[in-house]
């Protein structure tokens, strides 16, 4: 009876561990660290902010700061699947629904700055390396 109960309660936990959790909003920030001189250290380091992603449910908008301005925006996207529209030349509030009959629609794939969506294959990508984030940042 107590092995019953024990298998009955493993499959709970293994079934609950497989629900997927589905996030309705939030954001991503895309930074990118460039290291100089790292054979030598890690203490010559510059950020560049390359992209803010905010999402909810399917809508999803890009803000792209300027390099010499962080805190202003130099392009902003709204992107609907495969296609995205350039929200830079709207200066009055934005409806969803209208964007895709003001605006022409661009192929996501063809955007060259911010986050970048490709659908190539990346060269040798099967050959590649795993290394842990601890030894970037193991110092000497």
């Amino acid at each position: 009876m107590k092995l019953k109960l024990l298998f009955y309660i493993f499959l709970f936990i293994l079934s609950s561990c497989q629900k997927e959790i589905k996030s309705e909003k939030g954001g991503i920030d895309l930074i990118s660290n460039v290291y100089f001189e790292a054979s030598k250290g890690l203490d010559q380091m510059e950020s560049f902010h390359l992209s803010k992603i905010n999402y909810s449910q399917d809508k999803i908008i890009e803000l792209i700061p300027d390099t010499a301005f962080p805190e202003i925006n130099k392009h902003v996207y709204y992107i609907n699947d495969s296609l995205y529209y350039q929200l830079d030349n709207l200066k009055n509030n934005i409806i969803f629904s209208e964007v895709s009959q003001k605006l022409k629609p661009l192929l996501v794939w063809d955007k060259k700055n911010g986050a970048i969506f490709s659908k190539e294959w990346i060269l040798n990508y099967r050959n590649r390396r795993i290394l842990s984030d601890t030894i970037l940042f193991k110092k000497i």
